[in-house]
């Protein structure tokens, strides 16, 4: 039973994760530019440099709230991802594997929003995804420590 209602709040993460992430009305559509314009506009705007964006909003650019909403946003995001996937699936139980997973699942949503014109590419945003499923991922470990700890104490 408990293993149905991990799946079903991973279902409900997932969907509110793409909705959130990935179905916003394209920009372009109301500006009069084509697909591609907009686009190679996007790709030339995009952050490619790691820390960048990061080291801008660490200085309260373009503003405090503005810049925590979005680094906290980014890393929150991303934590019910790295709580749920090691408790589904025993392969993912590694702190190695789980990085690996949020960093390569977070670059691939960074690109579908470029792609579909809802966001442009932003390596910082990767970078606190990341470590949003890896803050995650340490809390369920931590959490089965204590949990572990306080079980052996008690027999």
């Amino acid at each position: 039973m408990r293993r149905y209602i991990l799946w079903a709040i991973f279902g409900l993460y997932t969907l509110a994760l793409l909705n959130i992430l990935l179905f916003q009305h394209p920009t372009y559509l109301s500006t009069g530019t084509t697909y591609a314009e907009h686009l190679m506009e996007r790709v030339r705007l995009g952050n490619y440099i790691p820390f960048s964006t990061i080291t801008q909003y660490a200085t309260g650019t373009p503003t405090w709230p503005i810049a925590l909403r979005n680094i906290v946003g980014n890393v929150l995001i991303f934590v019910p991802f790295g709580v749920l996937l090691p408790l589904l699936f025993n392969s993912l139980y590694s702190f190695k594997r789980i990085a690996l997973l949020g960093l390569a699942c977070s670059f691939g949503l960074e690109v579908i929003q470029l792609l579909m014109i809802t966001g442009s590419f932003d390596v910082d945003d990767v970078i606190l995804n990341t470590l949003g499923v890896v803050t995650g991922y340490l809390c369920v470990k931590f959490s089965i420590f204590v949990f572990a700890g306080r079980r052996s104490t008690e027999n």
